[in-house]
C-alpha cells in the first residue's frame, strides 16, 4: 500500500488546507452522492490554484477505501478532455477526500428538463461522453480496458462551456484490452435503472454493459427527463416504454418539445437509431464505441446545419445570400435579397470617395464576377480555421469558389496590408492554396480561393462515415504537405506559424493544399494571441512558442509532425495528446497499439513503413527545437518510406 501511494505523492493535499478552503466543510455544497458530499472551494493543487470540487468520503454510504484508492489510480493514469481531472487527494486523520476540477454547470441530470440547452448542445454533450467512454474502452498503450460500470446522467459533469466530462470512476473495473470481447464476473454495482439486463442477471460485465447504460442516457437527453420516476412509492423504470415508442414510431409522444430551434429530422433519426441499438438485450447487437462516436458526429452536424438554416431564414422563407450586409454596413454575415428590394439596401460608398475599398482585388487577370456578385451569392459554411470561417459560395452562374472571412483585426494600415497581401497573392505552389482575390475595408477582410471539394484534412479524417483512408492516400497527403511547407520556407521565406489539419485542404485528387500562410503577419497582436491559444489547446503548437510572432521553421515542423501523427493514428490531437500517447507506448508496440486500426486491418505487410513514419513524426515533435529535422529532410525521408 505504501509503495502504491508513493506513485501519487505529488497529488497529496493537507487536511488543514482543505478545511481552510471549505470553512471546515461548512462552505457551499455543490453535490452529494454515493461517496458523500461535494464542496466548492479555492485551493492550490498539482496544477496550480483554482476553484475546485472537494469530495469528502462518508462511510455511511457503503463505499470506502477501495473506491477511494481506485478513483485516485484511475483518474491519475487517465488523461482525456472528456474525463474529469483529479487534482489531488487527502488521506489524513481518518479523512479521505478527493479534489477535482470544478465543472461549474453541475451534472447533466439537473439540465435534462431545461430548455436552456439547445439540441445542438445536447448532441455535443452526448458526443463528448462517447469520446470519453471510447478512450476508457480503448486505452491503448496500457494493455488494459477500463469499464466504468456506473454511466448515468448524474455522473456526467458540464463545465462553463457545456463540455461534458465523465466522472465517478470509483466503481470501475479493469480488464484486458487485447481481447475483442473481455468478460468479467463481478458483483452487480451501479444504478439499477441504467444497468445492463445481462449484467443484472448473470453478473457478467463487458464493455457492452457501459454501452447499454449510455443508451439509457441518450434516451434521457432525447426525452428531457430521468429514466425513472416514483409511482405510488414504487420505482418505475421508463426505459421499456421508451423502447416501445421507438419500435412503434411514436417518438413524438416522448421527445422533449420545449426547445427552439426544434430537433432536425435527420438528426433525430440518426440519434434515436443508435440510442435504441445501445439498448438491445443481445450484447452482440449493440454498437461499438467507434460507431457510436461516428453516428453522434453525424447527428450533430445535421442539427448544426439545420440550426444555421433556421437562423439565416428568420422572418422570411427566402434563402439568404452571402455576407450581403457588408455592402451597406461593412459587417454582418447574411443578406436577405427581399430586404434589399423593399428597403433599398444596396452598395454604398463608405470609403470616403476611394473606389478601391469597393473593389475585389484579384491576381490572375479579370475574375468573371464582381464584389457585389460575390456578396449576393448563396453560401454554405464549409469549416473553421483559427483565422476565420470558410464558405462554399455558389455564384449565379453555378460556379463555386471558397471564401474565407477573416475574424481578426488587421494590424497594418491599408497600404502596408495591401503590399503584404500582394506578396501572398504571388505565392504559388501545387501544395499551397492560392489567394485568387481579396476584399479589404476597415471592417472586413475576405479572401477568395479555388473551391476544394474534399474540404479540410480535419473533416476528411474525422468526419467520415464509412470510407477508409488507405495508407497510400495518407502518405500522399503527408508528402504534399511537406512539399508545400518546403516551398514556403525555401522559395518564399514565409513562416506559417499556425499549421493545423483544419487549414490544409484537399482537391478532387486528394492533393493537400496549405492555407492561411502569412496571416500571422497581418493581424493584431491580440488576435494572434487568440489564434496561438487556440492552436495550443488543439495540440498543434510547439511548446516553446508563446506568440505567433516568434514562430520559425522549427515550430512549423512541430505542427507538421502532429498532423503526421494525426494521419497515422486517425485521432485528433484535440482528443488525446498524440506525442505523449506514443511516448507512453512500448517502442516495439507502436504499430499495433498506436496506428489507426483501419490501416492495421488492411495493410499488415506495411508495419515497417508505418514504424518509420511514426519515428519521423516523433522526431518532428521533439520538445527540443534543435532535435527536429528541417523540412527538406522530412520530405526526403517520406519519399524513402513510400
Amino acid at each position: 500500500m505504501v509503495s502504491f501511494m508513493k506513485e501519487f505523492e505529488h497529488l497529496k493535499i493537507h487536511l488543514e488546507d482543505l478545511k481552510e478552503a471549505t470553512k471546515s466543510f461548512g462552505s457551499k455544497v455543490i453535490g452529494a452522492g454515493g461517496f458523500g458530499k461535494v464542496y466548492e472551494g479555492e485551493i492550490s493543487h498539482s496544477k496550480g490554484r483554482s476553484i475546485v470540487a472537494i469530495k469528502r468520503l462518508s462511510r455511511e454510504f457503503g463505499q470506502g477505501d477501495l473506491e477511494f484508492l481506485k478513483e485516485i489510480m484511475m483518474l491519475s493514469r487517465c488523461s482525456h478532455k472528456n474525463l474529469i481531472s483529479l487534482l489531488g487527494y487527502c488521506d489524513e486523520d481518518g479523512e479521505k477526500i478527493l479534489v477535482y476540477e470544478h465543472a461549474c454547470n453541475g451534472s447533466l441530470d439537473r439540465h435534462l428538463s431545461s430548455n436552456v440547452l439547445t439540441w445542438a448542445q445536447r448532441l455535443k454533450i452526448c458526443l463528448d461522453v462517447a469520446k470519453g467512454l471510447q478512450y476508457l474502452h480503448d486505452h491503448r498503450g496500457t494493455q488494459q480496458r477500463i469499464l466504468h460500470r456506473d454511466i448515468k446522467s448524474a455522473n456526467i459533469l458540464l463545465d462553463d462551456k457545456w463540455n461534458a466530462k465523465l466522472s465517478d470512476m470509483g466503481l470501475s473495473k479493469i480488464g484486458p484490452a487485447n481481447h475483442q470481447r473481455s468478460v468479467l464476473v463481478t458483483n452487480v454495482v451501479g444504478t439499477p435503472a441504467y444497468c445492463d439486463p445481462q449484467y443484472m442477471e448473470a453478473y457478467t460485465l463487458t464493455k457492452e454493459s457501459d454501452i447499454y447504460s449510455f443508451g439509457v442516457v441518450l434516451f434521457e437527453v432525447l426525452c428531457g427527463r430521468l429514466c425513472f420516476k416514483m409511482t405510488n412509492g414504487q420505482l418505475e423504470i421508463l426505459v421499456p416504454m421508451w423502447k416501445q415508442n421507438y419500435i412503434h414510431k411514436k417518438l413524438d409522444l416522448i421527445i422533449f418539445k420545449d426547445i427552439i430551434p426544434p430537433i432536425d429530422h435527420n438528426a433525430l433519426k440518426t440519434f434515436s437509431d443508435i440510442a435504441f441499438q445501445c439498448l438491445h438485450y443481445s450484447r452482440e447487437q449493440r454498437p461499438t464505441m467507434s460507431l457510436l462516436v461516428k453516428k453522434l458526429e453525424i447527428a450533430l452536424k445535421c442539427q448544426e446545419r439545420h440550426d444555421m438554416n433556421m437562423t439565416n431564414a428568420v422572418g422570411t422563407s427566402e434563402k439568404y445570400s452571402f455576407v450581403g450586409e457588408l455592402l451597406s454596413k461593412g459587417k454582418g454575415i447574411f443578406f436577405n435579397k427581399s430586404k434589399t428590394k423593399k428597403e433599398g439596401a444596396g452598395p454604398k460608398d463608405t470609403s470616403g470617395g476611394r473606389k478601391r475599398e469597393r473593389e475585389l482585388v484579384h491576381f490572375d487577370g479579370t475574375i468573371p464576377f464582381s464584389l457585389e456578385d460575390l456578396l449576393r451569392a448563396s453560401a454554405e459554411l464549409m469549416g473553421k480555421s483559427s483565422y476565420g470561417n470558410y464558405y462554399k459560395v455558389t455564384l449565379k452562374n453555378g460556379d463555386h469558389v471558397a471564401v474565407m472571412r477573416m475574424g481578426g483585426k488587421l494590424a497594418k494600415n491599408q497600404r502596408e496590408a495591401e503590399d503584404k497581401l500582394n506578396l501572398l497573392g504571388k505565392t504559388r505552389h501545387e501544395n499551397l492554396m492560392t489567394i485568387r482575390a481579396y476584399y479589404m475595408s476597415s471592417d472586413e477582410t475576405l479572401f477568395v480561393y479555388d473551391y476544394m471539394p474534399k474540404g479540410s484534412l480535419a473533416a476528411f479524417l474525422h468526419d467520415r462515415i464509412t470510407s477508409t483512408v488507405v495508407w497510400s492516400t495518407r502518405m500522399q497527403i503527408a508528402k504534399g504537405m511537406a512539399r508545400g511547407l518546403l516551398s514556403l520556407h525555401t522559395h518564399h521565406n514565409i513562416i506559417h506559424g499556425n499549421l493545423t489539419s483544419s487549414n490544409v485542404f484537399l482537391d478532387n485528387n486528394i492533393n493537400p493544399k496549405i492555407s492561411d500562410f502569412g496571416f500571422s503577419q497581418l493581424i493584431t497582436t491580440a488576435s494572434n494571441s487568440n489564434v496561438s491559444a487556440t492552436a495550443g489547446v488543439l495540440g498543434y503548437q510547439a511548446p516553446e512558442l508563446s506568440t505567433l510572432e516568434k514562430a520559425d521553421t522549427k515550430t512549423d515542423i512541430y505542427s507538421l509532425g502532429v498532423i503526421m501523427l494525426e494521419l497515422l493514428t486517425g485521432k485528433s490531437p484535440g482528443e488525446v495528446e498524440l506525442s505523449k500517447w506514443v511516448q507512453m507506448t512500448v517502442r516495439e508496440e507502436w504499430v499495433s497499439e498506436v496506428v489507426d486500426h483501419e490501416l492495421l486491418g488492411k495493410n499488415t505487410s506495411l508495419g515497417k513503413k508505418m514504424d518509420k513514419m511514426l519515428q519521423l513524426a516523433m522526431d518532428c515533435v521533439s520538445t527540443l527545437p534543435q532535435g527536429r529535422p528541417d523540412v527538406h529532410l522530412v520530405l526526403q525521408q517520406l519519399e524513402e518510406i513510400s
